[in-house]
């Protein structure tokens, strides 16, 4: 079980326990997924422990190394990660080991790279090997790739994405018809065309299951080759797409 910690603040009465001197520690909320949760860091003479943010662990997680640690090495306040390496009863209290230090909480990024911690978000740059497997793709369109499609370069295509997006998969354009009838096109970029079942890049999109947006970043379903590049309706490059006209 992994736990991220916060700061340190003044002596407590811990929980179920009489009250005796030590050093209270503030903790993020964390998730329940097993192997995962937050702490803050607190110091007991040369025993640092963690205080669980899920009420359901009603004990504080101690750190018997941590003094001994050349590195991570956690300073009080900081926010870190936590692995529980012993638990020998419910009625004990937990033994662990420090895993990494995230940061002072004030710190720049510190509080996005909890959330990221928090809630297992995968990182931002895809494994090796699906994005070994994107770069293969190439950056351009090729003449095979266009074989049996339809050239939509001709209509006046406007995509319904902010300006400042980092991807733009969706895209209207409207055609003039006979008797005073009008077809509607929607464009949606044809990520099948790159991404085929059972494929590296189809297993990680599988497991990211969505991009996430945070504060200063985006964390892509897929490689940013394919959401920012081959798989974005941008003007003047030929990307793929599959539409659809309704009358």
């Amino acid at each position: 079980m992994l736990v991220l910690v916060d700061s340190i603040l003044s002596s407590v009465q811990r929980r179920g326990q009489l009250s005796r001197p030590g050093r209270e520690a503030r903790w993020l909320r964390c998730s329940s997924v097993p192997e995962r949760r937050c702490r803050h860091a607190g110091e007991v003479g040369q025993l640092w422990y963690v205080v669980p943010s899920d009420p359901r662990i009603t004990h504080d997680i101690y750190l018997p190394k941590l003094g001994q640690a050349a590195r991570p090495k956690a300073s009080r306040g900081d926010r870190v990660v936590v692995e529980i390496t012993e638990w020998p009863s419910r009625h004990n209290a937990p033994e662990g080991k420090l895993v990494e230090v995230i940061g002072s909480p004030g710190a720049p990024g510190v509080d996005v790279e909890s959330v990221i911690r928090q809630y297992e978000l995968p990182s931002r740059v895809s494994p090796g090997e699906s994005a070994g497997e994107a770069r293969r793709l190439g950056g351009e369109v090729t003449a095979a790739d266009r074989k049996g499609r339809r050239d939509c370069r001709k209509q006046l295509v406007v995509t319904i994405d902010p300006v400042d997006a980092r991807d733009f998969d969706d895209a209207i354009s409207l055609e003039r018809l006979e008797g005073r009838r009008w077809r509607l096109w929607v464009h949606i970029a044809d990520v099948s065309h790159y991404v085929t079942p059972g494929s590296t890049l189809d297993k990680e999109a599988r497991r990211r299951g969505n991009s996430t947006y945070l504060v200063d970043r985006v964390i892509p379903m897929l490689p940013e080759v394919l959401s920012n590049e081959l798989c974005s309706l941008k003007p003047g490059p030929i990307d793929w797409r599959v539409a659809w006209s309704l009358c």
